[in-house]
């Protein structure tokens, strides 16, 4: 998969811990290029706060629903 330069902000609708786990979260995505500070207080600001992604399988659902190409960083910190 061919990434974008462009960093894609992805921000939680619902808090995950405030809310059963039953509820469907949903993300925003932003082309604008910000720093992790930058993008926290943008989120916070018109959001919830950054998404945190549990699985790689997450990560695909996210690329595959996205009108752009979004570049999405994956780690596997334990």
């Amino acid at each position: 998969m061919e990434t974008s330069p462009l960093l894609i902000v992805l921000t939680a609708a619902l808090c995950t811990s405030a809310f059963p786990s039953h509820y469907r979260r949903t993300f925003s995505a932003t082309n604008e290029r910000m720093t992790w500070t930058a993008a926290q207080a943008y989120c916070r600001e018109n959001h919830a706060d950054l998404a945190t992604v549990y699985s790689q399988e997450e990560a695909e659902r996210i690329v595959n629903t996205t009108t752009d190409d979004p570049f999405v960083d994956w780690s596997e910190a334990q």
